[in-house]
């Protein structure tokens, strides 16, 4: 048997390659349209059951910078130079091993997982996201941001053509110098089929409220500058096609102060920062992450797609939040939220039954 990954159906093999032309592959005359796959813009992938991976995949710090090589524009030109600067980044093995870096402190690592421990039942597919996310925008004022120097609204519409641009259509030069991204969009038709993995709850002591879920529709060449998530853990899922390079900093004192020093409302904040102990990894439609409370990040897109994530509260961030209140980020999250993160920490710390997070 095969499953394909657009519509996760299983069939015989030897009726795969009819399905997949009869159901995906688009028309050489026709144009894209909004929510139509196609062959040459979504690579379409088959798996077996077999081939289901059980292990998240790791790539190497070289590689990232050869695919971010492969993705080049003007802003990604600076992000680059700006990569290479650095004294030195990290991956997730570099800190599995017994000689850790110094900086490696008590406090959770970033952690991939296997995407299908995230959804129940199933994964779901790109156009079943799509139509969820079409739902929740009608008859809906969203906000929506761009990659240019104000992050200012933008049509909702741009953001759904842009989403299925391929680089021989007119404007994919303006994709390139202007992508549409649409973040923190609640859809709740997903809500109910994203979950907490399962190698996070045996780690954690995770609040017993049904954590936020949100949804971003990002095209290619998306970059999301340098930010924290309200003080609350992130668990993030790439939908099919869908590929990001992260860029993670702990939440030592240093980046902290460095954080608080950037002015959240100005472009560019990551070519202007000096944020040490970086760590690049890359995730797809196989891998999630979990990214612990406290901790920088930012996103380049480098295949559109949607992300799908929530952000639920663990008992065991409640000494991270506290440092991270006391530096006052007004200027990153809302005060106010990241209060109730603290408050909602320490309630779950202190109904827990495990002992060492109190």
């Amino acid at each position: 048997m095969v499953h394909c990954l657009h519509c996760s159906k299983w069939m015989r093999r030897d009726n795969f390659e009819g399905h997949f032309s009869r159901k995906h592959q688009r028309p050489k005359s026709s144009r894209a349209l909004v929510g139509q796959h196609s062959a040459a813009s979504f690579q379409h992938q088959s798996t077996t059951s077999k081939d289901v991976p059980s292990t998240p995949r790791r790539t190497s710090v070289n590689e990232i910078l050869k695919v971010l090589d492969q993705h080049q524009t003007p802003f990604n030109q600076n992000l680059l130079s700006w990569i290479r600067a650095r004294n030195r980044w990290y991956s997730l093995d570099d800190l599995s091993t017994d000689a850790q870096p110094d900086w490696v402190g008590s406090e959770p690592l970033p952690r991939l997982f296997p995407t299908h421990e995230g959804w129940h039942p199933r994964p779901p597919t790109h156009a079943e996201v799509l139509t969820a996310v079409v739902k929740e925008l009608q008859g809906a004022k969203k906000s929506f941001r761009s990659c240019d120097a104000h992050e200012q609204p933008s049509d909702a519409v741009t953001a759904l053509v842009q989403l299925q641009l391929r680089p021989d259509d007119d404007e994919w030069i303006e994709l390139q110098q202007n992508p549409v991204f649409v973040i923190n969009l609640t859809t709740p038709e997903l809500s109910q089929k994203v979950h907490i993995p399962r190698s996070l709850k045996e780690k954690f002591q995770f609040e017993e409220k049904p954590p936020l879920q949100m949804t971003n529709m990002t095209p290619k060449f998306t970059f999301v500058d340098v930010h924290i998530d309200h003080g609350m853990e992130a668990v993030s899922i790439c939908v099919g096609r869908c590929r990001k390079i992260w860029f993670l900093w702990p939440p030592t004192p240093k980046n902290l102060r460095e954080m608080r020093r950037l002015d959240h409302r100005q472009s560019d904040r990551l070519i202007r920062s000096y944020l040490d102990h970086g760590i690049l990894l890359e995730t797809d439609g196989t891998t999630g992450i979990h990214v612990p409370a406290g901790w920088l990040h930012a996103t380049f897109t480098i295949e559109a797609g949607f992300l799908v994530g929530i952000t639920p509260v663990v008992a065991e961030s409640i000494e991270i939040l506290s440092n991270y209140t006391s530096y006052e980020l007004v200027g990153n999250v809302e005060t106010n939220e990241n209060l109730r993160a603290y408050l909602r920490g320490l309630t779950t710390a202190l109904h827990s039954t495990k002992r060492e997070v109190i």
